[in-house]
């Protein structure tokens, strides 16, 4: 991401992530990310032992690397472990695009700054697109930025054109000569005129993520784009919002209001407007409960800093850094959050889709088990296989601490618990964990039927090898006194 001053310095700066997995043909761990390069994006260099570029020291990739873990480390910074992948948008430096946001009659028009793309071995993309905003300093203004250029598919069909679609009405990116937009407000239409709507517009997210996936953006290429089972996106309506918000009213309000016990009614309407930035409403906040919104807020945000203006929040689909306007912040508050906790966000996105991704496969490799629950020859090595990768990915992405420093700890692990990494992870361990059983039971019963057929086979082979030899030594008539016998008082 892009963080020199001048783009620091903008009232804000938008980052939307869109995540997916990806399923390539063949199973190639080590050349996972070749088919996006191949595409066209460039890898970004991550290197600190050759940080220097064209003579400058990257001043950026220092940072980061003093910030994280040893483990994080070897997740990012090139350390021969090869676990995530950081690839650059390869955009023309002359030509200037920007992401487009229509609602009604009001256009948002915000200069693209970077555009980058982390992947990871197991499976595990994201997409980055980083925006800055002069142009539109109003807060309610950057609360409708926020939530209205996330949402990249129609979450319902309205009733009526005039009834609110909670998403834009036309939505995309736009350059020079070339323009990539989705007009949701059309395909409405259409749904309510009951014409013929083409399903890839109706339930796909919207085509210019698709259009960046596959660098076709400002670019010719006679690649061909990834089929549809090739990127499945993990994200719902939704993109993940990370966002840097300076306002100088806003921070002192932060450093002096009593957000958490209104006792009026500036202070009830400061709190209802710092739960929508937070909760990326556009308007009013969605949630109608003073003691409600209290709590939510308390889980959501990081204090340490308040008295002097500045505070972090972070929910399940957004992260905020919202603090002030002076220029003496660019080293300790703007650029830390842009450079660090921007890979923060990446790792535990990360963390979330793997985990939903075992999760999804090991349901899938049982989804035919037969009715006495017998898990086959084939299914029980998939789940061995299955369970064997994850522990890998345990051991890679499921890292303790992503930073050495105190508020690095807190930030990681706020973001875990929001997402919540831990319970899911427990419950995905237990699902493996009753899945081996079952293929142990089931190994067993078979390994038993095996047992009780060769004591079977055994058996026959006896009495045959028994009634050769009765024969060769008594004849036949003796055969039949030795049955006689056998049988006793059966006969």
């Amino acid at each position: 991401m892009k963080s020199t001053e001048p783009v620091l310095l903008a009232k804000c700066n938008h980052i939307f992530a869109w995540p997916f997995e990806y399923q390539w043909p063949k199973d190639d761990v080590e050349n996972y990310a070749e088919p996006f390069k191949k595409k066209g994006w460039i890898e970004k260099d991550m290197d600190i032992q050759g940080m220097r570029k064209n003579g400058k020291i990257q001043k950026d990739i220092f940072m980061l690397n003093q910030y994280l873990s040893s483990s994080a480390k070897d997740i990012f910074m090139q350390t021969g472990e090869n676990i995530c992948t950081i690839l650059e948008y390869p955009f023309d430096e002359n030509d200037e695009w920007k992401y487009q946001i229509k609602v009604g009659n009001q256009y948002y028009l915000l200069p693209i700054q970077s555009v980058e793309l982390h992947v990871y071995r197991h499976g595990v993309g994201i997409l980055f697109i980083q925006m800055s905003n002069n142009d539109y300093p109003s807060l309610q203004d950057i609360k409708k930025i926020n939530d209205y250029g996330r949402r990249i598919s129609m979450p319902l069909i309205p009733d009526t054109l005039e009834k609110d679609m909670l998403c834009a009405d036309e939505i995309g990116i736009v350059g020079p000569k070339e323009k990539y937009l989705t007009n949701f407000k059309k395909i409405a239409e259409q749904c309510l005129n009951e014409e013929v709507v083409e399903e890839k517009g109706l339930l796909e997210s919207a085509e210019f993520l698709y259009a960046l996936l596959n660098c076709r953006v400002g670019r010719e290429t006679s690649e061909e784009d990834f089929a549809s089972d090739e990127i499945i996106p993990t994200a719902d309506d939704r993109m993940h919002v990370f966002c840097l918000l300076r306002d100088a009213e806003l921070s002192e309000k932060i450093s002096t209001m009593d957000w958490k016990h209104p006792k009026d009614e500036n202070e009830e309407e400061f709190q209802k407007l710092l739960y929508s930035i937070v909760f990326v409403d556009p308007e009013w906040p969605t949630c109608q409960n003073a003691e409600m919104r209290a709590d939510f807020l308390e889980k959501a945000l990081y204090l340490r800093w308040q008295e002097w203006g500045t505070i972090y929040s972070v929910t399940s689909f957004s992260f905020f850094c919202m603090t002030g306007e002076s220029d003496e912040i660019v080293a300790n508050v703007l650029r830390p959050f842009m450079t660090e906790y921007l890979y923060l966000l990446s790792l535990v996105l990360a963390q979330r889709i793997g985990i939903a991704g075992y999760s999804g496969k090991a349901g899938r490799i049982v989804r035919g088990v037969d009715k006495k629950g017998m898990i086959d020859k084939a299914q029980a090595e998939t789940l061995i296989n299955l369970q064997e990768k994850y522990i890998t990915f345990k051991n890679q992405i499921l890292i303790l601490e992503a930073s050495c420093q105190e508020q690095g700890i807190d930030i990681y692990h706020l973001l875990q618990n929001q997402m919540m990494i831990q319970e899911e992870q427990a419950i995905l361990d237990e699902q493996l964990e009753s899945l081996y059983e079952a293929t142990n039971v089931s190994q067993g019963n078979r390994d038993a039927w095996w047992q009780l057929w060769i004591a079977i086979g055994a058996i026959v082979i006896d009495v045959i090898v028994n009634i050769i030899a009765i024969v060769a030594d008594h004849g036949w008539s003796g055969m039949l006194q030795w049955l006689y016998d056998i049988l006793g008082t059966g006969v």
